[in-house]
């Protein structure tokens, strides 16, 4: 199977070292028992339903180039003709829209598919449930916690009383002399 060039866009003129127009790249150009070739220049017809193919511009850049420059300058033109857009006026602001009710009124109407409201109603269970069991842990941990500075408060009962003991008995001790 042959390489395909890589075709490149229609505004772009084709590199020289590829030789082919994009037409001819894209095989648009060819028989179907020819090869490669240059040297048929009748257009392709397009598909049916669907508009012709544009000539190959990428031979006729600097034209190109103008229209579009030239189009440039119509829509500029057109957008600095137009009017400005008006500004809010506090007229518009204040008045309240009473044709529909608000959700936040007392009585509004909400309507919800029942599918998605058992769903609501079980995500909420849930989440009730999960808030019941944090809540049984950190009971948990509080009532460990309370036991554990207990058990620190003896150990520093029973330390306090032994260094007494110790002191005690340093002081009934003569002292050594050398």
């Amino acid at each position: 199977m042959p390489m395909m060039p890589k075709p490149t866009a229609p505004f772009i003129p084709s590199q020289s070292d590829q030789g082919a127009s994009l037409k001819d790249q894209l095989g648009m150009n060819q028989d179907k028992s020819a090869s490669w070739t240059q040297e048929s220049t009748a257009p392709a017809e397009a598909p049916a339903g669907l508009p012709p193919i544009p000539e190959d511009i990428s031979k006729d850049v600097g034209s190109v180039a103008k229209r579009v420059s030239a189009m440039s300058d119509k829509v500029s033109k057109l957008e600095s003709e137009l009017p400005p857009l008006p500004e809010n006026t506090e007229a518009d602001t204040t008045k309240p829209d009473t044709t529909k009710p608000n959700a936040s009124q007392p009585g509004a109407k909400v309507f919800v598919r029942l599918d998605k409201y058992s769903d609501i109603l079980k995500t909420i269970n849930h989440m009730e449930a999960k808030i019941n069991e944090l809540q049984n842990a950190l009971g948990k941990i509080t009532s460990i916690k309370d036991s554990e500075q207990q058990i620190i408060g003896s150990w520093n009962s029973l330390i306090n009383e032994a260094r007494d003991r110790v002191a005690e008995v340093n002081s009934k001790l003569p002292p050594l002399n050398r």
